[in-house]
């Protein structure tokens, strides 16, 4: 490995990955935060359950490429072993998926992501299941909090040199260059938003003292008007994700601010950076 560079595994969403899509950065990540793996759309709750039975039958044909990959990683429960696989030096971690809502069957829980909904047993999991859970709903946090116990512990244990950098990515109602997200969207951000919180604790404190809390500044909290996947309230302005990037470079500096059992909120720089094209090299990993 090339001094001064350190390896990068996600477990998230695309508030954590879109950072390395940004144009004018993907040369400094490639040379100094290469990333090694991406796993979404599939819960902490999902991740800590029983396989799901018949994983491969479920997923049928109808998937190929990223979103088969995704839906097999949760199905499966594989996503933690592929991130020890990969013994990361950062481990970035968002919980925006965490929105998605889950169906169980037995001991098995699924993510019903887009991409489940499209497989062959995707309307079958959902249809059949003995239960099912928003994010919104009560007994969601304990579900949570029970995963994040497991799964924060495992991480600690076999992931011995990693830290872990939590995106503590708000859904928020703002839009860059003016203007609010409109009703009822900005009712089911505050929402969302106000269930994440358990969450975001929960795994923060299963995974300190090696844990960086990157609490993003109020002036980055903004959605971009012109986001190629739609208005959302976590599709963010570039800025956002110039301010990520930034708290990503900064752990393990001398002076940086950022250690680990710490948070990089307001301290992180808030930087506007020249567009320039886009190069090749990480499109299997970033595909949506």
């Amino acid at each position: 490995m090339a001094a001064g560079q350190k390896t990068v595994a996600i477990w998230g969403s695309c508030v954590s990955r879109d950072a390395f899509a940004v144009p004018s950065r993907a040369e400094e990540l490639e040379s100094r935060l290469p990333l090694v793996y991406y796993g979404a759309r599939s819960s902490w709750i999902s991740q800590d359950s029983r396989p799901w039975p018949g994983s491969e039958a479920a997923i049928g044909t109808e998937l190929s490429g990223f979103p088969r990959r995704m839906v097999e990683e949760d199905l499966t429960k594989s996503i933690v072993d592929r991130i020890v696989e990969q013994q990361p030096d950062l481990l970035l971690i968002d919980l925006c998926d965490e929105r998605l809502q889950l169906a169980r069957t037995g001991r098995s829980w699924v993510t019903v992501s887009e991409y489940l909904k499209r497989s062959a047993g995707g309307e079958r999991a959902v249809s059949a299941a003995d239960e099912l859970s928003s994010a919104t709903q009560p007994r969601r946090p304990k579900l949570f909090a029970a995963a994040a116990r497991r799964i924060g512990r495992r991480l600690v244990r076999e992931l011995p040199n990693t830290t872990f950098v939590l995106n503590e990515a708000p859904y928020v109602t703002e839009i860059a260059g003016g203007g609010r997200l409109p009703e009822p969207q900005a009712g089911w951000a505050r929402e969302l938003d106000a269930a994440q919180r358990p969450m975001l604790r929960a795994v923060a404190e299963e995974l300190a003292p090696r844990l960086v809390r990157a609490v993003p500044p109020p002036e980055v909290r903004l959605i971009d008007p012109d986001h190629k996947w739609g208005l959302a309230s976590y599709h963010y302005a570039e800025d956002y994700y110039h301010w990520l990037i930034d708290v990503l470079l900064s752990i393990g500096q001398p002076d940086a601010g950022v250690a680990g059992g710490t948070d990089a909120g307001v301290a992180g720089s808030v930087l506007v950076h020249a567009r320039r094209s886009r190069t090749r090299g990480l499109s299997a990993l970033l595909r949506r």
